[in-house]
């Protein structure tokens, strides 16, 4: 049987017939006996050199050292064997030169004699179940494996046992004669127990002494290593020969100082949980493989992992996965993943699973509020009810136990979600039996047995089971336990670093005994599709989601989404952690002030026409001013007729400061940016970026010059003011649209203010009235106007004065002979305008006297007056408003006709 050593040694124990008891009595005396001649010659040698010491004068504490060498030397004699050692079990452990191997090198697998699932807790007992116990052997001489720069031996996907304490090594094992009869029981053995070692079938490793060497039935030749190894059946063994030649870049490792080796890139592929030493570049004990090269036996290491198994809960059915066996890759994971998503799905539904989640989720942690004495509180999460009764539907609230009046509110304070069952979070807190009322709906929660199954690499650091279960009405947190797996691959591998072969060969007839797991770990192939979509879409600025939404990864990807390459791809975290790993390929210093200084080393050491960073400083208030310019664009600058420099602070990353400095060509009718100034730490990659966009502007500018286009006719001076007066036209229209609409920013402004107008529209109304007055008031005759009307007559259809109706106005003037005299109009005057033009202009109230700037004297010398107040007067035209604010009145000099 294999065992594990502390320090990554491996021992093969060839099982040996247990000694009786009488036998081991006789052992044991014999032991006694040898001893107590140690102490007798020890004592004859001490009395011998007692006579010299004397003469000496040697004090007693000498003597008693001298005495003390004689005995362990005699000891060592006497007990000293060569070529085995025994562990107190009656099995001998065989050793080579070094101390590593059994004496049989041909035999790989440990003696696992076709155990399966049901054997299986009786030959690999759980951790859990005892604590483990190291190998009680003694072995060889102080020798440690090393790894050397393509080690891994610490790459396990589950933490191996160590002692705390390890033994002293004695001194190296002597080799001893074995008799015949031994050897046979050993061939014998072999024989019968490695089916491979027949004469029939392809020889894989050349035989040493009586060994046959090691032969599989069939060899498969593979190119790129599977994520799950087939386990043949016992009568007809395989061998792959992986050749990695073709991909030589999938031995690189982006986050380790050291490449892979091709084992270790084997074991880091399988979704399988492979521990094992991997990487050791020992070269004792080589086996000799003859199946790589068919004139040539190449010598190869080898490489012994084991299968991890999987985790249980301790909760779960005592059938469960009783007797299971996987042989092949069915590409078929639900038998895990089925199980668990139906068990989340029922606990979304179940009282009791959303309040012990509920109660985990408060009591996972001790309060951190703050006494009055400045110490940190440290109480836990307890249930209290509201003092002036419920909240939210709620009577209670989950506060903090050490809470008292005077404390701050910084302490544990949680409302209770209104999904919580009050009564079932109270026994839950109080660790009591949950009613049978409060989860009679649960049945698939408490009748279910658990079905949790991890991976190795997934163990939480509790080993406590996710799932909610309930025994006895109490509800019980499991705990995850060890399932072994018996599973075994042997590698061989060729000290030849250059090549990249291996041999794998999976133990033939021991199939695993649990179902295949998520395929959680990113392999090789859809590493390498992601990495190229990094690569196409840019490393400078790039992020998982700029990766998943470019153009660059729908078209490599051929319209897939990277969750449909792989299903490994579907976490966030690992694909992260591809574009971060091509983002550290291409800005191998970082991206702070010390890439800027590297970088700034290099500009200093190129021709100066070849340099963008042309400064940089660093001021005593940690402020870094940096200074980029493309030599192609600094010349331009001469020519400019304006420069800006746009100082809006633009943030690149962090507190990254940017300054542009603009110019506009006149002779290309573009405007460009010849410069940048970074402060205010600055970092490497937005100065990349600076450079790469600076770059393409001076390509752009110089294939203008070279192609001879020296007007833009689309940029021009004359087409710009058109492409103005255009952006104004349409913004009008637009604006025009909106008010008509009722829609945009405009359409509301001037909703609000036809509103306001017309909430004052009656106020204004007597304004407006007020203001014809004024306007009439200025079409006054030179002789006086008669006095108003004692009483209103009665108006005509076109709602003026009926000049036939007899007109009674007391105190008329003696009419001027001087003026012209109306047939129909009796005298009229400035004195007399204002009641004329308010009989003739009825308004719904008096017309006030208001001040105003109109001479009279001008108008009544005026031509038009007269034949524009006779016309008035006989309603042949209508007065309008000759502009928008009815300023003046005027009469139409081409009516309509009615």
């Amino acid at each position: 049987m294999a065992h594990n050593l502390a320090d990554g040694h491996t021992a093969y124990q060839k099982p040996r017939l247990r000694p009786s008891s009488p036998l081991r009595s006789a052992a044991h005396l014999f032991t006694i006996l040898r001893l107590f001649m140690s102490l007798l010659i020890s004592t004859l040698l001490g009395v011998l050199t007692l006579p010299l010491l004397s003469h000496a004068s040697v004090p007693d504490t000498v003597y008693f050292a001298t005495y003390m060498t004689f005995f362990l030397v005699v000891c060592s004699v006497v007990f000293g064997e060569k070529g085995h050692r025994d562990n107190g079990q009656g099995a001998e452990i065989y050793y080579d030169e070094s101390g590593l191997v059994s004496e049989d090198d041909d035999e790989p697998w440990s003696d696992v004699e076709n155990a399966t699932g049901a054997d299986l807790d009786d030959i690999l007992p759980s951790c859990d179940s005892q604590p483990p116990t190291p190998c009680d052997l003694f072995y060889g001489p102080a020798r440690r494996l090393r790894g050397g720069s393509n080690s891994d031996q610490d790459d396990s996907d589950i933490e191996e046992y160590t002692p705390g304490k390890r033994k002293r090594r004695p001194s190296p094992p002597r080799s001893r004669k074995v008799s015949n009869s031994e050897k046979g029981k050993q061939r014998a053995h072999d024989s019968d127990d490695n089916s491979d070692n027949s004469e029939d079938g392809i020889l894989v490793t050349r035989g040493k002494g009586r060994s046959n060497g090691m032969r599989v039935a069939e060899v498969i030749h593979i190119e790129s290593v599977p994520e799950y190894w087939d386990i043949p059946p016992s009568d007809h063994s395989i061998a792959y020969i992986a050749d990695l030649s073709a991909t030589p870049e999938c031995l690189k490792s982006t986050r380790r100082l050291k490449d892979l080796t091709v084992d270790a890139f084997i074991k880091k592929q399988c979704q399988d949980s492979l521990t094992g030493p991997t990487g050791v570049k020992t070269t004792n004990k080589l086996a000799e493989v003859l199946i790589l090269d068919p004139d040539e036996i190449v010598p190869c290491r080898r490489s012994n992992l084991s299968c991890g198994g999987c985790f249980v809960c301790n909760l779960a059915a005592p059938d469960h996965l009783a007797g299971f066996e996987r042989w092949v890759d069915d590409g078929n994971d639900d038998l895990i993943s089925a199980p668990i998503r139906a068990a989340k799905k029922a606990e979304g539904m179940s009282l009791l699973a959303i309040a012990t989640a509920f109660c985990e989720s408060v009591m996972s942690d001790p309060c951190q509020g703050v006494k009055p004495d400045g110490f940190t509180c440290g109480g836990h999460a307890v249930m209290r009810r509201f003092q002036y009764g419920p909240s939210k539907g709620k009577q209670s609230f989950v506060g903090c136990s050490s809470w008292s009046r005077g404390d701050g509110i910084d302490h544990i304070y949680r409302h209770i979600d209104s999904k919580v069952k009050e009564s079932v979070l109270s026994s839950l807190f109080q660790h009591k039996i949950i009613q049978e009322e409060d989860i009679e709906d649960d049945e698939s929660i408490v009748n279910a047995p658990c079905v949790q199954v991890v991976h190795p690499s997934h163990l939480p650091n509790d080993r406590r089971c996710p799932r909610t279960h309930l025994r006895e009405s109490i509800q019980r947190r499991g705990t995850l336990i060890k399932r072994p797996c018996p599973a075994q691959v042997l590698i061989l591998i060729p000290i030849d670093e250059t090549d990249l072969r291996a041999v794998v060969i999976p133990k033939p007839g021991i199939p695993h005994n649990h179902p295949l797991f998520p395929r959680v770990k990113v392999p090789f192939h859809a590493e390498s599709t992601y990495k190229g979509c990094a690569v196409a879409t840019g490393p400078l600025g790039a992020t998982t989601l700029r990766v998943d939404k470019s153009s660059a990864t729908r078209a490599i990807l051929g319209g897939k989404l990277p969750q449909e390459i792989h299903p490994s791809l579907i976490n966030n975290r690992a694909r992260r952690g591809i574009v971060q790993d091509v983002r550290g390929a291409r800005l191998p210093s970082g991206t702070g002030m010390s890439a800027v200084w590297a970088e700034f080393e290099k500009d200093k050491s190129r021709a100066p026409e070849e340099r963008y960073i042309h400064a940089v400083s660093t001021l005593a208030d940690d402020t870094h001013v940096i200074i980029t310019m493309d030599p192609g664009l600094a010349s331009l600058a001469l020519d400019a007729i304006w420069i800006m420099v746009d100082t809006t602070f633009v943030v690149v990353h962090g507190k990254t400061n940017e300054w542009k400095l603009l110019i506009w060509l006149d002779d290309l009718d573009k405007r460009t940016t010849i410069g940048r100034v970074w402060s205010n730490r600055a970092t490497r990659e937005a100065i990349l970026l600076a450079r790469q966009l600076d770059s393409d502007n001076a390509r752009i500018i110089k294939a203008s010059v070279a192609s001879g286009v020296w007007e833009n006719g689309n940029n021009s001076t004359r087409a710009r003011f058109k492409s103005q007066a255009t952006r104004q036209a349409n913004v009008r229209a637009r604006a025009a649209a909106n008010t008509e609409n009722g829609t945009g920013v405009a359409g509301k402004q001037l909703k609000a203010k036809l509103a306001a107008a017309e909430r004052l529209a009656t106020q204004q109304e007597l304004e407006i009235q007020e203001l014809r007055s004024q306007l009439s008031s200025s079409a006054q005759r030179s002789h006086p106007t008669p006095h108003s009307p004692t009483q209103l007559h009665p108006y005509s259809s076109s709602a003026c004065i009926d000049v036939d109706a007899d007109w009674d106005y007391p105190e008329s003037p003696v009419p001027d002979p001087s003026r012209p005299h109306y047939s129909s109009v009796p005298e009229a005057g400035p004195s007399k305008l204002p009641n004329l033009l308010t009989s003739l202009f009825p308004m719904a109230s008096p017309a006030r006297s208001v001040a105003s700037d109109f001479d009279y004297a001008l108008a009544l010398q005026s031509e038009y007056l007269d034949p524009m107040l006779e016309a008035m007067a006989r309603s042949d035209f209508e007065p309008y408003p000759v502009d928008g604010v009815d300023d003046v009145l005027a009469s139409d000099p081409h009516p309509s006709p009615r």
